[in-house]
């Protein structure tokens, strides 16, 4: 009796394009998913192990299927791949390329699937989540008197949808995915960042962006030298642990960092910066406005302060 050897399937990385990007559907038929960081080892998602890419080596390449998710990393993965004989095409493949098969259908929607990715955060943007964040923004600096924002993680752009800004702002939206024809792609995760220095921006906004970047702090820095001013919009620790105590770990809920305010708030003192305002969403994120202190640093950016 011939029968049909079945095929091993994984996923190369957890990153955020994995987790937030990618159809859920497509994800629960994988059998497990690997990845470079030790932090992750032993750890699951989706109820799923996430093991060590050296455990690739004890599988049988002729039915082994794996697929890098990373989208800012896919040479070196591949590269690291190829020593334990996969090759792209035949049984490694990358994911925003797959086009499914019987067992596992393809990771991201159709071509409208930027848009369509939103319906996974469906839940928080029918309860106004997003709205009711940035209308808060609004309302913390003079927006139609700007003439340029910096949006780091932009999204689907929604900061420009309800902030008040004059038709002569420029609006610089940046993130590792393209939403839109204005996006500029950066992946911050991977110490990409987009080539503005030199530029003064008049508020650089950073809503949920944060948790996102695991080397926050180099981030900040960057940010700081091209804008007096920063708005942060953070799930710090302290709200998560105290709002969601029956959830596993931050990391399973998409969370790179683990940042209390006072880490922040101290940091942004050693940058130059004071808070100037705050507002906190019950259980859901503060709202930090930080400005530099003036009298500081005037010629830092060989000019002087806005």
């Amino acid at each position: 009796m011939n029968m049909e050897t079945k095929k091993t399937y994984v996923m190369f990385t957890v990153g955020w394009e994995v987790r937030y990007n990618m159809r859920d559907e497509a994800l629960s038929c994988l059998d497990y998913f690997v990845d470079n960081d030790p932090m992750w080892h032993g750890k699951t998602f989706m109820g799923k192990e996430i093991r060590a890419p050296e455990v690739l080596r004890a599988e049988k390449v002729n039915q082994t299927v794996v697929f890098i998710g990373s989208l800012a990393h896919r040479a070196v993965i591949s590269n690291q791949l190829a020593g334990m004989g996969f090759k792209e095409g035949h049984n490694l493949f990358w994911a925003p390329n797959w086009h499914g098969d019987e067992v596992v259908p393809p990771f991201y929607y159709d071509k409208n699937h930027w848009t369509e990715l939103y319906k996974k955060n469906k839940d928080l943007i029918d309860q106004g989540y997003f709205q009711e964040r940035t209308q808060i923004i609004s309302k913390m600096l003079p927006w139609e008197t700007f003439h340029s924002v910096l949006d780091l993680a932009a999204g689907a752009m929604l900061i420009k949808k309800y902030l008040p800004l004059s038709e002569s702002c420029k609006y610089i939206p940046i993130d590792f995915i393209p939403y839109s024809k204005e996006t500029i792609v950066c992946n911050l995760d991977a110490y990409e960042y987009p080539s503005i220095e030199g530029s003064s921006i008049d508020c650089a906004i950073l809503s949920g962006t944060l948790e996102l970047v695991r080397d926050w702090k180099w981030l900040l820095q960057k940010t700081s030298k091209i804008t007096h001013r920063m708005i942060i919009s953070i799930v710090t620790a302290d709200i998560f642990n105290q709002g969601y105590p029956t959830m596993r770990t931050r990391f399973e809920h998409g969370f790179l960092t683990n940042i209390y305010p006072h880490e922040l708030i101290l940091y942004m003192q050693k940058l130059g910066y004071q808070l100037t305002a705050a507002k906190e969403r019950h259980q859901l994120d503060n709202i930090y406005l930080f400005e530099r202190v003036q009298g500081g640093d005037d010629d830092f950016f060989g000019r002087n302060a806005i």
